[in-house]
C-alpha cells in the first residue's frame, strides 16, 4: 500500500513538470521526456516493490528469530525447573545422606569416649594404687625415720662427769677405779659405788678418762667395754713430782653394756682429790 501511495506522487509530480514545458518543445521531445519520466517511474515503482520484499522479508526474518528466542526462553524455563527439581531432589538425598553420615560419626564418636574413658578410668585406677602403695611405704618409712628420731632425741640425754676423791694406792691388777664424785649424771647410767657406767640405749658414745699420778709413782690402766680393754693409758711421775695420763675413746655400745676404767699390773698410786677424771656422753 505505502508502495502505491509512492507510485501516485511519482507520476503526479512527472505530470506537473510535463505541463510546465515550455509549448515551443517540439512534439518529439515531449513524448521523450515522458518515456523518460514513465521509465523513471517504472524503475521507482521496482526500487519500491523491492523494498517491501526486503522490508517483509526482514520483518519475518525478525519474528522468526524472536519465535525461536521464545521458544529458547520457554526451553530455558522449562530446563530451570527440571534442573531446580533435580537440585532439591539432590539437596535432598545428600542432606539425608550427611545426617546419616553424621549420626554413624556421632556413634563412633560416643562409643570411642566411652573406650577411652573407660581406659582413662582404669589407668587412674592402677596409678591410684600405685601411689597409694608408695606412699603407705613412704609413711611406714617417715614413721620410722621420726621413731629413730625420737629415740635419738631421748638418748641425747644421756652424759655424766665424776672424779675420784680417794688415792688408791697399789690396786689389785684389774681392779675397777672408783669415781665417787659425781659432777653430771643425766639419764643416771654411771653408778658412783661401783664406777660401772650401764648403757641404756644403743648408740655411739664418747668416753675419756684422766689419771694423775702419785709422786715418783707410776700406774697402768685401761678402759673397758664389758671387762674387754679398748684403750690404754700411762703415766709416771719423776723427781718428785706428778704425773697425769689421759685417754679417750668412741665405741658403739648397746643396752647394758657396761664400761669401766680398770688398773693394769697393779702397780702404782691414782691420786684423788679430784684429779683423776671419768666422763662420757652419748653421741649419736
Amino acid at each position: 500500500m505505502v508502495g502505491l501511495k509512492a507510485i501516485f506522487t511519482c507520476f503526479f509530480i512527472a505530470l506537473c513538470i510535463i505541463k510546465c514545458t515550455s509549448a515551443t518543445e517540439t512534439v518529439c521531445s515531449k513524448f521523450s521526456y515522458e518515456q523518460e519520466i514513465i521509465a523513471s517511474v517504472l524503475k521507482m515503482k521496482l526500487n519500491v516493490e523491492h523494498m517491501e520484499k526486503e522490508i517483509k522479508k526482514t520483518q519475518e526474518d525478525i519474528l522468526k528469530v524472536l519465535e525461536d528466542q521464545r521458544e529458547k526462553m520457554e526451553m530455558f524455563a522449562k530446563n530451570y525447573i527440571t534442573v531446580r527439581d533435580i537440585l532439591v531432589v539432590v539437596m535432598e538425598n545428600k542432606s539425608a545422606e550427611v545426617s546419616k553420615v553424621l549420626d554413624d560419626k556421632t556413634d563412633e564418636v560416643d562409643k570411642v569416649l566411652k573406650n577411652k574413658t573407660a581406659e582413662v578410668a582404669k589407668v587412674l585406677a592402677d596409678k591410684t594404687s600405685v601411689i597409694d602403695k608408695v606412699l603407705r611405704n613412704k609413711t611406714a618409712e617417715v614413721v620410722k625415720a621420726l621413731d629413730d628420731v625420737e629415740k635419738k632425741v631421748t638418748k641425747a640425754v644421756v652424759a655424766f662427769s665424776a672424779s675420784a676423791t680417794k688415792h688408791q694406792t697399789n690396786p689389785a691388777n684389774g681392779q675397777t677405779i672408783i669415781f665417787d664424785a659425781v659432777m653430771t649424771n643425766i639419764g643416771n647410767a654411771y653408778d658412783s659405788t661401783s664406777g660401772k657406767f650401764l648403757a641404756p640405749v644403743s648408740g655411739t658414745y664418747v668416753f675419756s678418762c684422766s689419771i694423775f699420778s702419785g709422786g715418783n709413782g707410776e700406774f697402768w690402766a685401761y678402759m673397758a667395754v664389758n671387762n674387754s680393754a679398748k684403750a690404754h693409758l700411762n703415766e709416771r711421775g719423776t723427781n718428785g713430782r706428778h704425773g697425769m695420763g689421759s685417754q679417750t675413746m668412741i665405741v658403739q655400745l648397746n643396752p647394758g653394756d657396761v664400761v669401766t676404767v680398770n688398773t693394769n699390773y697393779g702397780a702404782g698410786t691414782v691420786y684423788g682429790a679430784k684429779y683423776s677424771t671419768f666422763n662420757g656422753f652419748l653421741l649419736l
